[in-house]
């Protein structure tokens, strides 16, 4: 069994449902587990063929939020040999013997066609949603844009689609796990060939798992067609979908799904199409050398391509020039102004000059066909891009934008309204900025001219707008309009070179390799949110590999920013992460460091992101320019530092409203290219923690890092309440169904909060399942529940973080009794029980089989 779809469509509760019928998903240890706030019941996806997959992806040039479109026939490629032997091997190794099994994982959408030969007969459950309820899942978890999430939407579904047309498959929508839940059991069970397996254990225990609060996001259809961000490709193949589903078993079930793979056929070669095009639309080359060096020529082809001129020559009024750099987020800012100038504008088409841009590839191919696209090979000057935009605008008025700016609705109306025949250029007014000086023209943004008066002349980038307008004025006046407003982009994002202006954060990644997917995950993460003059600095630390202290020591050194941030090219920075780290740092505290609210978290010190001021880096330096210890080399030098500001009467400050994701560990895989490098990392961390023990023999086992007890949290302040719940473990005895916990006091006044941390289940035995709770009581009665860790948990760590919205109300006892409130709890019960499916039984009779042990779990409480 193979179950496919987009991500955020119910793959997960859909997997959860196959394995109550019996399908075996593979070792408990194998299984992803459950991420607080992401996918709190847990994601049942087998990691080793995660792992496999996300190589594919990778090797074929992309990931699954940029998926890569191959040639047919890769699948049988040479350079995946590596590859379909580690999966013949774990197919082999975690599914023998099982009559039953399967997996689940989005990207196999994708991947399909190169587990077909290691699957030989399977079948095939396509789940699929609303566009775009998929799409705001994945805006809020990824921070991905909605027209885009809509686009992976109907890539991942049209894949999956195509690759099993005329197999032995069932389409299952997520609404039905709502709406009709117990008939969808039956018809898996159906399709599985286990209908007498459906009993009412399994639909209780269905129910119990399919709760209506998991449904986050869930849209109209008259939203679904209205929706500037769902395509009109998007809304057919999911109409076409729910008909086809409803239909299922029916007599039209075969003509639907055969016209649903018809249409999912037609849509990828679309999209394989347009993105051909958009690569080959303007072809830039290196004209012989002269005067004016690199031209840009626009090939035969884009003719066919590109925006298509309105019917005579005339019918444009004006073009737009814009030139494009390295900024994303300030390019994709302007397009969408240019988008809503006002109906009453000039005709006009937009020519967009691709100055050898950094990070703007999937933005420029969206643009395809609807502009003109001139891309050059290699950076030169604003100046000389702009004159090759203007060569290939075909209006007589151009509208030059040198970077990108925001254009109000009716500026291009009013600039080419006053460029009248007595002027040479007129200039646009900087917006609510009169530092600038706006009433001249060598401060605007925008500038109107005729297309044959630019002047051939070359400058320096910050030169452009003035050396343009003192040619122009060689040839009559050019003037700023006060009614045409255009402003800057209001984020101001990575800066290229040195620059002039004051950086505010410099942003540390190290990396073994700084190409990689990881990297750029990061760097999106932090340039989609970070809105403060930043810059980037990345260490690339991959041929050979010096450690940890080095090159972030180099990088250090580097950076200019007032503030300083280090953080593993595996974290992922959610939104709103900056300003509680840098409300902490200017309100005193020398180093602050967020909360990880998927993957473990440390509560001393989290040295996988922190934040920094400068007087920290030139005052507890361990060496004259070495902010870490380079004796230690990969491991121990966070300890060391925080040792080092403890004897200065300094502490790591956790900020809580301040939240990152950190899967850790990611940096170094798990496969033979990585094998030598992993062995060095672990003989230099053991090293390393002899030097720390040598150095600090009373510190030995601070903070947990090198096997020892982790401290104890911090204590309480005005700024939040920390409490260490679980300072002895919780054992889960396997001789009956009794919970085991603790009590503690809880603040009346604690006014909002979560309850965030980690446990680590330690076993003799796997553990199938297990429950963590935190009951609210008042003086006498049971108000609030909250799980804290549900589903299938195993041996290891398990991350959670949970608001109290998630606390659910014990109905009272009087059926007239009025609701509790939050100000009559006086204490928390955080207990464990362990479960299997649902049901409280005795663990398989073993040696030493007896327990389980829960520890180091923690809440976190913010005042109101």
């Amino acid at each position: 069994m193979v179950v496919l779809g987009p991500s955020r469509s119910g793959t997960s509760a859909i997997t959860r449902m196959l394995a109550l019928l019996g399908v075996q998903l593979g070792p408990p240890e194998a299984l992803l587990g459950p991420i607080a706030g992401e996918n709190s019941k847990g994601f049942f996806e087998h990691r080793p063929i995660v792992t496999i997959n996300k190589e594919i992806l990778e090797r074929l040039g992309g990931s699954w939020s940029e998926p890569p479109r191959p040639l047919d026939g890769w699948q049988r490629d040479a350079g995946l040999e590596d590859l379909r032997v580690r999966a013949r091997t774990l197919l082999a190794s975690d599914f023998a013997g099982a009559r039953l099994w399967g997996f689940k994982d989005p990207r196999t959408s994708l991947t399909l066609p190169f587990w077909d030969e290691l699957l030989g007969q399977a079948r095939y459950v396509i789940c699929h949603r609303r566009p775009l309820d998929s799409a705001r899942s994945l805006e809020k978890r990824n921070g991905i844009r909605l027209d885009d999430g809509v686009a992976l939407w109907t890539r991942y579904t049209a894949a999956a689609l195509v690759n099993t047309a005329g197999r032995r498959r069932i389409l299952v929508g997520y609404d039905e796990l709502f709406a009709a839940r117990e008939t969808l059991l039956g018809e898996l069970a159906g399709f599985l060939g286990v209908s007498e397996s459906v009993d009412g254990a399994v639909r209780a225990r269905a129910r119990d798992w399919i709760e209506q609060d998991l449904r986050h996001h869930a849209g109209t259809l008259r939203e679904l067609v209205e929706h500037p961000a769902v395509s009109a490709q998007a809304q057919a193949l999911h109409l076409l979908l729910e008909r086809a589903s409803a239909a299922r078993g029916g007599g039209q079930a075969g003509a639907l799904e055969e016209a649903l793979d018809g249409m999912a056929r037609t849509l990828l070669r679309s999209d394989a199409a347009c993105a051909a095009l958009a690569a080959r639309s303007v072809v830039a080359a290196a004209a012989p050398a002269s005067a004016g060096g690199i031209e840009a020529r626009v090939s035969q082809e884009a003719d066919a391509i590109d925006a298509p001129a309105p019917e005579g020559a005339d019918a444009i009024e004006a073009s737009i020039v814009l030139v494009v750099t390295d900024d994303p987020w300030a390019a994709m800012a302007c397009l969408e102004s240019v988008s809503e100038l006002q109906p009453g504008s000039p005709r006009h088409e937009l020519v967009v000059v691709d100055n050898a841009s950094v990070g703007l590839r999937s933005t420029l191919a969206a643009l395809a066909g609807s502009v003109r696209l001139v891309r050059l090979p290699e950076r030169i000057s604003l100046m000389r891009a702009l004159r090759e935009g203007v060569r290939a605008a075909q209006a007589e008025i151009v509208l030059c934008l040198p970077a990108p700016a925001l254009l109000a609705e009716d500026a291009l109306s009013v600039l080419c309204a006053e460029l009248t025949d007595d002027r040479a250029a007129v200039a646009s007014a900087e917006v609510d900025d009169p530092t600038t000086g706006v009433d001249h023209p060598v401060a605007a943004r925008a500038i109107v001219l005729r297309r044959g008066e630019l002047p051939a002349i070359d400058v320096p980038d910050g030169q452009t707008m003035g050396a343009l307008c003192f040619e122009l004025a060689r040839r009559g006046p050019v003037v700023v309009s006060e009614r045409a407003r255009v402003s800057s982009p209001l984020a101001r994002l990575c800066r290229r070179g040195p620059g002039r202006e004051e950086i505010e954060v410099s942003v540390i990644v190290p990396t073994l390799d700084a190409t990689s997917v990881e990297v750029r995950d990061c760097l999106r993460a932090v340039q989609a949110s970070l809105r403060v003059a930043h810059e980037i600095v990345v260490v690339d630390n991959g041929a050979p590999p010096q450690g940890f202290s080095a090159p972030v020591n180099a990088a250090l050194r580097a950076a200019r920013g007032r503030y300083l941030v280090v953080m593993n090219d595996d974290v992922r920075v959610l939104d709103g992460w900056w300003e509680p780290l840098a409300d902490a740092l200017d309100r005193g505290a020398p180093l602050a460091f967020p909360l990880t609210v998927a993957g473990r978290m440390r509560w001393d010190f989290a040295a996988w992101c922190f934040a920094m001021r400068r007087d920290l880096l030139e005052g507890m330096a361990a060496l004259p320019g070495e902010f870490f210890d380079p004796n230690m080399v990969v491991w121990c030098q966070d300890l060391d530092l925080r040792t080092r500001m403890a004897a200065a009467g300094l502490a790591p400050l956790c900020v809580p409203q301040s939240r990152i994701r950190h899967d850790g560990s990611r940096t170094v895989g798990v496969g033979a290219p990585h094998h030598a490098l992993r062995s060095w990392i672990h003989a230099q961390a053991a090293r390393d923690t002899e030097t720390f023990r040598a150095r600090y023999p009373d510190e030995r086992g601070a903070g947990g890092r090198d096997g020892g007890p982790a401290p104890a949290p911090p204590a309480l302040t005005a700024e939040h309440l920390e409490r260490a719940l679980a300072r002895e473990p919780f054992a889960l005895h396997a001789n009956g169904p009794a919970w085991h916990g603790h009590t503690f006091a809880w603040p009346a006044d604690a006014g909002h909060f979560f309850l965030a941390g980690e446990i680590e289940v330690c076993a003799t035995d796997p553990v199938q399942d297990i429950l963590v709770r935190a009951i609210f009581r008042g003086e006498q009665d049971e108000l609030f529940w909250m799980n804290l860790v549900p589903g299938v948990v195993g041996a290891g760590r398990r991350a959670f973080s949970l608001p109290r919205e998630s606390a659910r109300v014990i109905p009272p006892a009087p059926a007239d009794a009025s609701p509790p409130q939050w100000s009559s709890v006086r204490s928390v019960h955080v207990c464990a029980r362990s479960r299997l499916r649902g049901e409280l039984r005795r663990a398989p009779d073993a040696a030493g089989a007896s327990s389980a042990t829960i520890s180091s779990l923690r809440v976190l409480a913010l005042p109101a």
